[in-house]
């Protein structure tokens, strides 16, 4: 289901997307696990966008491929 989601996003929302869940990560201010809220408010995606984009870009990390 979370690929059905991703696919429908395109590919410059997605990288946005992820820089700022990096930069979020970043600042140390909140436990990530909140980061589909901050999604939703900042792209206007719908929840469940915003927990597959959120998966997708943690899944990321174990890849060893982190997007920027």
């Amino acid at each position: 289901m979370n690929k059905e989601l991703i696919e429908k996003i395109s590919p410059d929302t997605l990288k946005e997307a992820f820089g700022f869940l990096n930069a979020l990560r970043e600042t140390g201010k909140i436990n990530m696990l909140l980061g589909a809220q901050y999604l939703e408010r900042e792209f206007g995606f719908k929840p469940r966008e915003a927990k597959a984009v959120l998966l997708e870009w943690a899944k990321s990390f174990g890849r060893g491929q982190a997007v920027a």
